[in-house]
């Protein structure tokens, strides 16, 4: 029997961080404001790689250390909107808000950008927040070590960011992630 391979159309993935976070710090407030989006302090703007008009985002997220604690990753998609005065107002939505961990077996670890990073294998989904569709192999196994992701509907959003927050000595955070 022969095998067959089945591949579809996808972005590269792309990579943000790893980042310095401040330890035990809240996520960036997500409230409507006259300043456009931005990469500052704990939140980093990703922009689309190779669609006008993705529907679907991808993210593996990573730290800097396999011990933090409190770890969890936010997704904002952001609209603006015109005032009568012309002035842009860009108001957010709560995509998803997720909350991520360790194996309780070994925690793979892999060079970015000259940097070892920790991949997560577990996560998990606040409640309240739109679709969200995660893959959590430690939930199955407590000694797997595949990486954790989410899949993330980001439909009619102009502008997305990612959060980040981490409990630690120092903690950085990153991830991969892919429009779709």
């Amino acid at each position: 029997m022969a095998n067959a391979i089945i591949a579809t159309g996808q972005n590269p993935f792309s990579e943000i961080g790893p980042i310095s976070l401040t330890s035990a710090q809240a996520y960036d407030a997500a409230v409507a404001t006259t300043t456009a989006p931005s990469t500052t302090g704990q939140s980093a703007l990703i922009l689309s790689p190779g669609t006008d008009y993705p529907s679907l985002l991808r993210i593996t997220p990573f730290a800097g250390a396999n011990n933090y604690t409190a770890v969890g990753v936010r997704v904002v998609g952001w609209n603006w909107y015109n005032q009568t005065s012309n002035t842009k107002i860009y108001v957010p939505t709560v995509l998803a808000d997720l909350t991520m961990g360790y194996t309780s077996g070994t925690v793979d670890s892999e060079s970015v950008d000259g940097t070892t990073v920790f991949f997560f294998s577990s996560v998990t989904v606040g409640t309240g927040v739109p679709t969200v569709n995660v893959y959590s192999p430690a939930t199955a196994a407590g000694a797997n070590v595949q990486y954790a992701h989410a899949v993330v509907d980001i439909i009619g959003s102009q502008f997305v960011t990612l959060q980040f927050k981490a409990t630690g000595t120092t903690p950085t955070m990153g991830a991969f992630y892919t429009f779709i």
